[in-house]
């Protein structure tokens, strides 16, 4: 899974005028923004023109919550993801993780960000890439890694991507 993934997908920070020109030039085409920060208020349709952009805005619960051992993850609960965060922020958080899927089978080259890189979008990637993927945690958190070393993988984290899970569980079997 690593290797696949990384061809195509990336994970940081907000993009500086000089990183957006360094994905251009690495064939990134499609931006995936959490960050809060609306892109389009910074930058102009030039320096945006080639990039297919899509924002979603839910407040950073991942970066500062505890951190979490591999023995711990199975144990995390999904309401305490709940207990931080209110409907709005995480259907929020819920249509970015389907959209990193979306891209995910179609292999799209695309960057996600937040504001500082080791939070929402680590989360948001984490979800996606447990979905998509069902690794193992060992290969999950290899990829992780090789993605953006500095990432934080929280219990919140956890309890976030089990949220998705639950909820794209529901959303399935009610269209069935």
């Amino acid at each position: 899974m690593v290797y696949k993934v990384i061809q195509f997908l990336a994970q940081g920070e907000f993009p500086s005028p000089e990183k957006l020109i360094e994905l251009k030039k690495q064939g990134v085409t499609h931006l995936l923004n959490v960050s809060g920060i609306d892109l389009f208020q910074l930058y102009s349709a030039e320096k945006l023109a080639d990039f297919t952009i899509v924002q979603f805005t839910f407040k950073d619960v991942f970066s500062t919550a505890v951190a979490i051992s591999k023995e711990q993850i199975s144990s995390v609960d999904s309401n305490l993801y709940c207990e931080q965060t209110s409907d709005i922020e995480r259907a929020q958080f819920f249509s970015a993780v389907q959209q990193l899927i979306d891209w995910l089978k179609i292999e799209t080259p695309c960057y996600v960000f937040c504001h500082q890189g080791i939070g929402r979008s680590a989360c948001v990637v984490l979800s996606a890439l447990i979905h998509y993927y069902q690794p193992e945690q060992d290969c999950l958190l290899k990829t992780m890694k090789f993605l953006n070393p500095h990432a934080i993988l929280s219990t919140t984290s956890y309890a976030a991507a089990k949220w998705f899970e639950q909820e794209i569980g529901f959303d399935n079997t009610q269209s069935t």
